[in-house]
C-alpha cells in the first residue's frame, strides 16, 4: 500500500507542476491577448469618433466655401444700392473664407489621423491573428513536451520505486533461506564419546576391508 501512495502521490505532484506551469503561461499569454482586444477596441471607437468629426468638419467646410460665393453675390448687388452694405458682405465673405481655412486645416488633419490611425488598427489585427495561431501552436506543443517528459520521469520513478522494492524482497527471502547454525557447546559427552567410538570402530572395519582385498 505504501508503494502505491509513493508512486501516486508521484504521478500526481508531476501531473500538477505540468498543468500549474501550462496554465500559467495560457494564462499569461491570454491576458496579453485580451488586453490587445480591448486596446483594439478602443481604437476602433476612437476612429469611428475621428470619421465622424471629419464628416462634420467636411460638412461645415463645404457650408463656409459656399457662403463665401455667396456673400460676394451679396456685396456686388448692394454695390449697386448700397457700398456700405456691399463692403458687410465682403467681409462676411472674408469671414466665411477664413473659417474655411482653418476647416480644412482640422480636415486635412483628421484625414492624417484617420489614416494613421487605420494603419496601426490593421496591422495590430494582423499582429494579433499571428499571435493568436502561434498561441494554439504553442499549447499543443507545450502540452505534448510536458507530458512526454512527464510519462518519462515519473515511469523513471517508478521503476526506482519497483526495482527497490525486488532488492529488498530478494533480500528477505535469501534470508530466510540462511540455516540456522547449531553450536555443539550443548551435545552431551556421552553422546560424543560413542559417537568418537562408532567412528573409530568403522575406520577399523574399513581399514580391515582393505588388506584383505590387498592379500587376495
Amino acid at each position: 500500500m505504501s508503494i502505491l501512495k509513493r508512486l501516486s502521490t508521484t504521478l500526481i505532484s508531476r501531473i500538477d507542476r505540468v498543468v500549474t506551469e501550462i496554465e500559467n503561461h495560457d494564462a499569461v499569454i491570454q491576458a496579453a491577448l485580451n488586453e490587445m482586444n480591448s486596446k483594439m477596441a478602443k481604437a476602433k471607437i476612437a476612429l469611428n469618433q475621428a470619421c465622424r468629426e471629419r464628416n462634420r468638419i467636411k460638412t461645415e467646410l463645404e457650408t463656409q466655401q459656399s457662403n463665401v460665393h455667396r456673400w460676394q453675390e451679396r456685396a456686388i448687388i448692394c454695390a449697386k444700392t448700397d457700398e456700405s452694405k456691399a463692403l458687410e458682405c465682403l467681409r462676411r465673405s472674408h469671414k466665411s473664407r477664413d473659417r474655411a481655412a482653418g476647416l480644412q486645416k482640422s480636415l486635412n488633419e483628421y484625414a492624417r489621423s484617420i489614416e494613421k490611425m487605420t494603419g496601426n488598427i490593421q496591422s495590430s489585427a494582423q499582429r494579433l491573428n499571428e499571435m493568436k495561431q502561434r498561441l494554439t501552436l504553442m499549447r499543443a506543443k507545450q502540452a505534448t513536451n510536458k507530458t512526454d517528459a512527464t510519462i518519462h520521469s515519473t515511469c523513471g520513478d517508478a521503476e526506482s520505486i519497483v526495482e527497490d522494492t525486488f532488492n529488498r524482497w530478494e533480500m528477505h527471502l535469501n534470508h530466510d533461506d540462511i540455516p540456522f547454525n547449531c553450536t555443539t557447546d550443548d551435545v552431551d559427552e556421552l553422546e560424543h564419546e560413542f559417537i568418537t567410538q562408532e567412528q573409530q570402530s568403522d575406520l577399523h572395519s574399513e581399514l580391515t576391508a582393505l588388506l584383505t582385498r590387498e592379500k587376495q
